[in-house]
């Protein structure tokens, strides 16, 4: 997400926080990156890139995570920029197309793995939808 930065990280609202600028700088400040819990280096010392895994555990948020940490693919800077591109959708639109589905498989600590994995692959099916039709992502659009 930031340039030259050796790290992918999970994007999603709550883990960005706003640092209020001094008076030199007209009151501007900056956004800060919080949570590098699920963080994971994807270049070495020298920059290059490191090998993709075959099949990663999926790793993040239902929510914002890109259809390829769906998929589990091994995340990189792309799928930053996907969960990013999703935060700001939501902020502009106020939802999310697959927000129904996330609300609907939430059937907190009781509810089964099964429940979880049948969730999250009707999340990925919208997101796909919204992949090959980005037009989706608005409410104007959406389709049901």
């Amino acid at each position: 997400l930031v340039a030259g930065c050796p790290w992918v990280a999970q994007v999603k609202p709550a883990n960005f926080a706003q640092v209020p600028g001094t008076a030199e700088e007209d009151g501007i400040g900056d956004w800060r990156l919080l949570d590098f819990g699920l963080a994971r280096r994807y270049v070495d010392d020298a920059g290059v890139p490191l090998a993709e895994r075959e099949d990663a555990a999926f790793r993040g948020s239902t929510t914002y995570a890109s259809v390829h940490a769906h998929a589990h693919g091994d995340l990189s800077r792309r799928d930053d920029l996907w969960s990013w591109l999703y935060l700001v959708a939501e902020l502009i639109e106020g939802t999310l197309p697959w927000r129904q589905e996330v609300a609907v498989g939430a059937g907190g600590p009781a509810a089964g793995q099964a429940d979880v994995g049948t969730q999250r692959d009707a999340v990925a099916a919208v997101k796909q939808a919204c992949v090959l039709n980005p037009d989706l992502l608005t409410r104007t659009t959406r389709v049901g």
